[in-house]
């Protein structure tokens, strides 16, 4: 199974500057508790805003520049080298973590959406996750809405999405 996670805002948006947007940490902890253990994909840029492999959880990148990987990170190529390696290594999900370019691209053949919903507009964003097609994705579960305990109060929800 192929999952994307990620949090957007109520446009879509993931980020600016290869930074976040918000800070949830109920978020981050929802994020930690659906990959723990888990082998992630990601972009090149994402892999530079994490800065070091995330703990407990295989980090491959997907890059076309190999000189770039960060020790601890596995680069590959493309995606038939990825859906290669997951074949031999006889994993059952693969979590695409980001950024936008990795996200519209393997939303095309995901099983699975991971959402938290940010109930507010970031005009700074500069990137934006592909738009969830209704007609696509029918969502499973929803937990929330919450308000965050800090002091630019969010609203958010996380809710599950699977192909119709």
């Amino acid at each position: 199974m192929t999952s994307l996670i990620a949090a957007i805002g109520r446009n879509n948006e993931l980020g600016a500057k290869n930074e976040l947007l918000w800070h949830i940490p109920e978020d981050f902890q929802w994020f930690k508790s659906k990959t723990i253990g888990k082998t992630m994909v990601m972009g090149r840029n994402t892999m530079l805003s994490l800065k070091k492999p995330l703990k407990n959880r295989e980090n491959w990148v997907l890059t076309s520049r190999p000189n770039d990987i960060i020790e601890g990170f596995v680069g590959f190529p493309n995606w038939e080298s990825i859906f290669e390696r997951v074949k031999e290594l006889k994993l059952e999900e693969l979590m695409i973590i980001g950024g936008a370019n990795i996200y519209d691209q393997a939303i095309a053949f995901a099983d699975e959406l991971i959402i938290t919903h940010v109930d507010s507009e970031f005009p700074e964003a500069d990137v934006f996750f592909p738009e969830i097609n209704k007609s696509i994705w029918n969502v499973s579960e929803t937990i929330g809405p919450k308000l965050t305990e800090i002091p630019n109060k969010y609203i958010y929800e996380f809710k599950i999405y699977h192909k119709i």
